[in-house]
């Protein structure tokens, strides 16, 4: 199995330095007697270890490459031995340019200098096996946490709600006789459809193909509910080549279409209306309130959790999704951030 780390990240160098900063703490304040804590040495040893620390993961962030191509238990091994050789260099340096003043004093500058070296060392040896241990645990945790992500992506993508199956091959076959070429068009619009639960590789869209995709999908239902449904589009200032979850739009329209419209005699209106600023992308789908007996199941608060997830995987505490019940109407909205393709 290849060894997979980012050892470039923001994130591993703010934990590294933190706990480097840590190690000094415990140094400084590790003796027993007051009168032996080394306040003075606070600076120093904290540039030390922090020299060390930024120096080690420099060295590691420019073998990246490398490091990633070779097997896992090769690679560990690799960012071991190359921490320690670091240790000992920079250590080596740190004597020389700080003790060289002090070695005239020293009763045995050549044993204090190999004691310094063998505790520097020794600290590193234990502290980097402990680092590397909870690194290497934490990908993993992380590489499961993104399987599990692409299952629900991938199950979300497969599901077809079989009702709206149903009443679409009821539709087209009504219509084939009278009206083929709508029973065409909604052929081919439920082709897209299914092409698209089947894209499992594509883990975003534009903008621009998930908003057809959901027009598709309002045609083939506008042929079952007619004016029943009825559908305002506020999206013209939506920048359409921004990237977008694949399906996460549409579900929410499924949503709408199943609870807030056709749970009503008269039917309903879906407003879709989209904004664009600074802070990102936020689109509201909007509908009547559907009728108490009939409130949204367990169901289709999965699909919400899914697409919840599904965003704050891709964008963290920046993607959202909100629900909002005003007065009789019932609004989830989708909030992300603007990004585009490479």
């Amino acid at each position: 199995m290849p060894y997979r780390a980012n050892f470039c990240a923001p994130r591993l160098l703010w934990q590294a330095l933190l706990l480097g900063q840590l190690l000094v703490l415990v140094l400084v304040l590790s003796p027993l007697n007051k009168q032996l804590y080394q306040w003075q040495n606070l600076a120093l040893v904290s540039l030390f270890v922090q020299w060390l620390v930024l120096s080690s993961l420099a060295l590691l962030c420019a073998l990246q490459g490398w490091l990633v191509k070779q097997p896992w238990w090769l690679a560990q091994s690799l960012i071991y031995g190359l921490i320690l050789l670091n240790t000992a260099f920079i250590s080596e340096l740190a004597w020389r340019f700080f003790a060289v003043s002090l070695l005239a004093q020293l009763p045995n500058p050549i044993h204090q200098h190999q004691v310094f070296l063998l505790r520097i060392l020794g600290i590193s040896a234990l502290l980097s096996a402990v680092f590397l241990h909870y690194w290497s645990v934490y990908q993993q945790a992380k590489r499961l946490a993104q399987a599990e992500a692409q299952a629900r992506l991938q199950a979300l993508q497969a599901r077809i709600n079989p009702h709206f199956l149903f009443n679409s091959m009821n539709t087209i076959a009504a219509l084939i006789a009278d009206k083929p070429r709508l029973a065409e068009q909604a052929v081919e619009d439920l082709a897209d459809l299914f092409r698209a639960t089947l894209q499992t590789g594509q883990k975003r869209v534009t903008l621009a193909q998930e908003l057809a995709l959901c027009r598709q999908y309002l045609r083939i239902e506008s042929l079952r509910l007619q004016q029943r449904l009825r559908v305002e589009w506020w999206v013209d200032l939506l920048p359409t080549d921004a990237l977008v979850p694949i399906l996460s739009l549409q579900p929410l329209l499924e949503n709408a279409i199943r609870h807030g419209v056709q749970t009503h005699v008269a039917g309903g209106v879906i407003r879709i209306v989209g904004i664009a600023d600074e802070h990102g992308i936020k689109i509201d789908v909007e509908n009547a309130l559907p009728k108490p007996q009939q409130l949204p199941s367990d169901g289709v608060h999965m699909a919400l959790d899914n697409i919840r997830q599904r965003l704050q995987w891709y964008y963290g505490a920046r993607g959202r999704l909100e629900v909002k019940q005003d007065g009789e109407k019932y609004q989830v909205s989708l909030c992300f951030p603007i990004e585009y393709s490479a």
